[in-house]
């Protein structure tokens, strides 16, 4: 289950256990109890849920907007390294092999 289908998993399944005349008017199946409580209590409960959810939901966010970020960040670091991989080998490719026979120890005159 992903994050964000976790999180409106949890509010539809505690909102429904809060106001449960409106889950069932929404076509929602399950023992959530047998009526909505109406009083202060009832809507602050139902306040603090949607508080909660919202606060959750902007974790989710930055979490997501902070992936994203290092997501083009890797990619772009993994780019260039291919490209410098690249450069290096077409740079440095031997065309001659060393003659291994040749003498280096005949002087040469500057005139």
């Amino acid at each position: 289950m992903t994050p964000v289908f976790g999180l409106c998993d949890d509010y539809v399944t505690r909102s429904a256990a809060l106001d449960p005349v409106a889950a069932g008017m929404q076509g929602l199946t399950g023992v959530f109890g047998a009526a909505t409580d109406y009083s202060p209590d009832g809507f602050a409960a139902q306040a603090e849920l949607n508080a909660a959810t919202l606060a959750a939901k902007t974790k989710l966010t930055n979490a997501t907007v902070k992936y994203d970020d290092l997501s083009s960040r890797l990619r772009a670091a993994r780019i260039d390294l291919d490209a410098a991989q690249a450069a290096f080998k077409y740079k440095y490719s031997i065309i001659t092999p060393p003659d291994p026979m040749a003498d280096t120890t005949r002087s040469v005159s500057i005139q």
